[in-house]
């Protein structure tokens, strides 16, 4: 479990955000495995070039 001020200091900031509508097309644990997927796509196989930074 995460203990610690950080973890007080996000808690309390989450509480007091209102309730927020989902903005993408799709539900959240899709849209983070895919991205997940893309950042793993991305660290594979980017090689820089030229203007492409690492």
């Amino acid at each position: 479990m995460f203990v610690g001020k950080d973890y007080d200091c996000w808690v309390k900031a989450a509480a007091e955000t209102g309730r927020t509508d989902n903005p993408l097309k799709v539900p959240y644990d899709i849209a983070v495995r895919e991205a997940v997927a893309a950042a793993a796509f991305v660290k594979k196989y980017w090689e820089p070039d030229g203007d492409r930074r690492a």
